[in-house]
């Protein structure tokens, strides 16, 4: 591919995003950073696929299956650089987020963090073309060291997991500015609200089922950080339940998992779930609930327990799986 085919798209980008066409420019960043790229470390492919990515999280339209395919791709392909990979999990993660896949967004949140720990100091110490903010918040384009980059996305990715595994941790939300001067559209990141079910839920309780886990061995307790892991073993029936030794997985089964356990997508009788994507009733959206029974006379809907007096009917792909207590 020639690079003057390689400029003209990167420059058709930042056209169509300066004249409000955000789709038609997400395409050609993706275009210019992919098919038409002469190498992995061209000149500018960094601040390319980065026009690409921030299109995406910014949420100027809902992603395609193309654009999570690609975002895929470059997270699974070993011949790329460590940078964009990393870039691409953080991406990803943040998409899962937005509509609720907790669970798959903190594991690819981890796998942006373990690629970015892997780059080579060659490659930390290669020049690309980045965005950069000075003391004022005023940005500019100029030539960076990777490792400050890389550095970057690594931050981004640690303060995102540690608000889904660590569910006290609750910093106040500025309005998100977007690329353009306007304002990012709400989103359903960091909401959450507490159940009114008497004392069948405690704090801990509650601060445990919201956490998407993997902070610490949910057997004795022992911090991630302080065995000097980057991951804990996880369950692989119900991958919510994480420990740090085969030892204390085999404990725990034993001491309530076994009962707990859920494969992906199964709620049972009296499991605590989060209700989601509710269009009739958007105020319950966030809300911790409590399953009560499956509806024979409407196959496919729950009875939950909203609080200690009333309970309502919801489609069963409306409630999100939570972590289980034991």
């Amino acid at each position: 591919m020639s690079f003057k085919r390689y400029q003209q798209l990167g420059e058709a980008a930042v056209l169509n995003f300066y004249n409000g066409n955000y789709r038609e420019s997400a395409d050609k960043y993706l275009e210019a950073a992919t098919t038409a790229c002469p190498g992995t470390w061209a000149d500018g492919r960094w601040h390319i696929f980065h026009g690409y990515t921030s299109i995406l999280r910014e949420k100027y339209f809902a992603p395609s299956e193309r654009d999570m395919e690609a975002l895929d791709r470059m997270i699974h392909d070993k011949s790329e650089g460590k940078l964009f990979r990393a870039e691409a999990a953080f991406t990803r993660g943040l998409l899962l987020w937005d509509v609720g896949e907790r669970i798959q967004a903190a594991e690819l949140y981890r796998e942006s963090i373990r690629i970015a720990e892997k780059a080579s100091e060659k490659e930390r110490q290669r020049l690309v073309l980045s965005n950069k903010t000075d003391t004022n918040n005023n940005q500019s384009v100029a030539y960076q060291p990777v490792k400050e980059v890389i550095d970057s996305v690594v931050a981004q990715s640690r303060e995102n997991l540690a608000i889904l595994e660590r569910p006290s941790f609750r910093p106040l939300m500025e309005p998100q500015k977007r690329s353009n001067g306007t304002v990012c559209p709400t989103d359903v990141r960091h909401f959450f609200t507490s159940p009114d079910l008497g004392c069948q839920l405690t704090k801990p309780n509650y601060d445990k089922l919201i956490s998407v886990g993997g902070a610490e061995c949910d057997h004795c307790g022992t911090k991630r950080e302080d065995l000097g892991l980057s991951h804990l073993k996880i369950c692989s029936r119900c991958m919510r339940a994480f420990y740090c030794s085969q030892d204390c997985q085999k404990r725990q089964w034993k001491a309530g998992h076994k009962e707990a356990c859920r494969k992906p997508g199964e709620v049972k009788d009296g499991d605590f779930v989060r209700l989601q994507g509710l269009a009739s009733k958007p105020e319950l959206n966030g809300r911790v609930v409590q399953a009560i029974q499956p509806l024979e006379s409407q196959p496919g809907r729950w009875e939950v327990q909203i609080d200690q007096q009333k309970s309502i009917s919801v489609a069963a792909e409306k409630l999100e799986q939570l972590r289980p207590l034991h």
